[in-house]
């Protein structure tokens, strides 16, 4: 932007008017015919070239006299008098032809360096307009420029901050694995210590197990043993006992049958008395 503006400032102080050329190349061609201007004419061209588009128009002191920019103050002043005196040589000398063109010449001279101060003025006034829309621009794209700025910190700022919130998250995470790490190791151990305490017990319990059984046959071959020996007294006993209860019935069918004899023997001896006193 500022490049731009500088060769905009060098060409506008690079371009002068080139008066004298331009008189030399009128002075040159002198022979061709020339066209006279009247006073009408060139009033009507300073009015045009004045209140020309784009052209400021100039400012009114307090003595009565124009004022331009201070850089075009003397030589508008002089362009003012010699088209007041070739006005004044115009109605003088109407009827003078050398005079009448001399005059001519200096009005269009005169004509001419008005247009040339108009395009100045233009050209000036251009650039000044260009200038304050690059100026316009440059503000813009300073504001732009310092609201980037500060977004940029902004975003730097919140980028620190979650740089550090995540850092810090990484460094929670890592804690929380070496802790559940350290906490798989300690129930690791435990679990290996709770399974060799377990299988102490379990051989413990076999061998116990194992002498309790023993304990237990032989004290089932003791309970056999005594319960044979009870069951050999209870027969020895129980026999005995059938023995005298066998023999008692036996002296008692031995009565019985005695008696049933001695009572038959006592019926045929009746029967014989009977038969006989019958007879």
């Amino acid at each position: 932007m500022a490049t731009k503006l500088e060769q905009i400032m060098e060409a506008n102080s690079g371009e002068t008017v080139d008066v004298s050329a331009e008189r030399s190349a009128t002075d040159a061609n002198e022979d061709s015919p020339r066209v006279e201007f009247g006073p009408e004419f060139l009033s009507r061209v300073c009015i045009e070239a004045t209140h020309a588009p784009g052209i400021e128009p100039p400012k009114i002191s307090s003595s009565g006299s124009t004022t331009e920019d201070t850089h075009t103050d003397t030589s508008s002043d002089q362009d003012d008098s010699s088209l007041v005196d070739a006005a004044e040589i115009s109605h003088e000398d109407d009827d003078d032809c050398s005079v009448q063109s001399n005059a001519s010449s200096k009005s269009v001279d005169s004509t001419r360096m008005l247009l040339r101060q108009a395009h100045a003025r233009m050209h000036r006034q251009s650039i000044y307009e260009e200038v304050q829309h690059l100026r316009t621009l440059v503000s813009g794209h300073e504001t732009h420029s310092k609201l980037l700025e500060k977004q940029n910190a902004h975003l730097v700022t919140k980028y620190d901050e979650l740089e550090f919130a995540y850092i810090s998250a990484l460094e929670q995470i890592h804690q929380y694995k070496m802790k559940e790490q350290r906490i798989k190791e300690e129930q690791a151990g435990r679990e290996l210590e709770y399974m060799n305490q377990m299988n102490e017990v379990c051989r413990t319990y076999d061998a116990r197990e194992q002498d309790y059984m023993g304990q237990l046959i032989q004290k089932d071959a003791i309970i056999v043993d005594l319960q044979n020996k009870l069951n050999e007294i209870e027969f020895g006993t129980r026999r005995k006992q059938l023995q005298k209860e066998g023999k008692e019935v036996c002296d008692a069918v031995s009565e019985l049958e005695t008696a049933i004899r001695m009572a038959e023997m006592n019926d045929s001896e009746d029967e014989s008395d009977a038969s006989v006193e019958y007879i």
